[in-house]
C-alpha cells in the first residue's frame, strides 16, 4: 500500500513536480531456499535508508515472516508522461551529466576521477549469519524492483511475487557471492576462487 505524503517544487525548470510517497511492504515469505540456508533475514533498502525483517528460520525450503516494512521516497512527476521510472532517470541524469561535462571541457581541462551520481535503487536482498552465528551478516540473494510502476495507484493493496536468484557454495553459504536477479538458469555452474557455485531461483512473496 502507498500513500502520497507531500508535495515538493523540485525540477521546476524541465516542469517536474517532486512528490513524496510511503510505501508500506508486508514481506509474506521466501519460497524454494537453497538448502544451506537454515536461517535469513530479509533487507529492503534505497541507497542509504533500509528497512529489515526479523531473523527467520528456514523449513522445507520456506521461511515465513509476515512482517511489515515502510519507506518513503520521493518520485518526480512529469505532467505529460506521469512517473518517471528508473531507466529513465538514468537517462537524464547521463544527458545532464553530459551537457556539464562539455561545459567543463569548454571552461577548463577535464577533471579526472569524476564519479557519476548514482541513481536511486529499491533493492530487496536476502541475508544469512555468518558461520556459528557470527554478527556479520551475507548477502546471499537480492532482487531490485522499480517502485515507480506503483506510484500513480491511489491507496490500494496487492499481493507479489519478485523472483530473486542466489549463488551459494555447495557446502555452505558463509562466503557466498552476491548475485544479481538474471535470466540465469537452475544449477548453472560457474567459476570462483571458492570453489564450486550454483545459482538457484527463489521467490519472495510480497504484499503492499
Amino acid at each position: 500500500m502507498l500513500a502520497r505524503i507531500s508535495k515538493g517544487f523540485g525540477h521546476k525548470a524541465s516542469g517536474k513536480s517532486a512528490l513524496k510517497f510511503r510505501f508500506d511492504v508486508q514481506i509474506e515469505k521466501l519460497e524454494n531456499l537453497p538448502s544451506a540456508v537454515k536461517k535469513c533475514r530479509v533487507v529492503w533498502s534505497r541507497g542509504s535508508k533500509l528497512q529489515m525483517t526479523e531473523m527467520k528460520d528456514v523449513r522445507g525450503g520456506v521461511a515465513k515472516f509476515g512482517q511489515p516494512l515502510t519507506m518513503v521516497a520521493t518520485l518526480y512527476k512529469d505532467p505529460v508522461n506521469g512517473f518517471e521510472s528508473k531507466q529513465q532517470q538514468q537517462q537524464q541524469q547521463q544527458q545532464q551529466q553530459q551537457q556539464q561535462q562539455q561545459q567543463q571541457q569548454q571552461q577548463q581541462p577535464l577533471q579526472r576521477g569524476h564519479n557519476q551520481s548514482a541513481p536511486c535503487e529499491y533493492s530487496f536482498k536476502v541475508q544469512v549469519p555468518g558461520k556459528d552465528g557470527a554478527a556479520k551478516m551475507f548477502t546471499v540473494g537480492k532482487s531490485e524492483l522499480d517502485f515507480a510502476m506503483y506510484a500513480g495507484m491511489d491507496k490500494s493493496s496487492s499481493t507479489k511475487m519478485i523472483p530473486i536468484v542466489f549463488k551459494v557454495r555447495e557446502d555452505g553459504v558463509q562466503t557466498a557471492a552476491l548475485s544479481h536477479a538474471d535470466d540465469g538458469g537452475s544449477g548453472h555452474a560457474c567459476d570462483s576462487p571458492h570453489g564450486p557455485m550454483r545459482r538457484s531461483p527463489s521467490r519472495m512473496r510480497w504484499r503492499w
